[in-house]
């Protein structure tokens, strides 16, 4: 992986093309309050993310996507799921 973060790759089959994204590394959580205070915790994180490119003219594209993250801290862990359409005009 070049930077040590992020690796992305592309898969190309006409008319769709599929993509993946993944990655290691530290992320962080952190959480404050106005008069309460701020905490964070940092810890190892993973990524990974799939989707469709699907052509519906010469100048627009539909992606359906799902991104996946991860955290694990000392005190617990977080994770996230999302789901979207991507809409791109070339």
């Amino acid at each position: 992986m070049s930077e040590g973060v992020l690796e992305r790759l592309a898969l190309t089959e006409a008319p769709v093309r599929a993509t993946s994204g993944d990655g290691l590394g530290l992320g962080t959580v952190s959480a404050g309050i106005n008069g309460f205070g701020s905490a964070s915790e940092t810890g190892g994180a993973a990524l990974l993310g799939l989707g469709y490119d699907i052509p519906m003219s010469r100048s627009v594209s539909l992606t359906p996507y799902w991104n996946g993250y991860a955290l694990s801290y000392s005190n617990g862990d977080a994770n996230v799921g999302q789901i979207g359409l991507a809409i791109t005009v070339h």
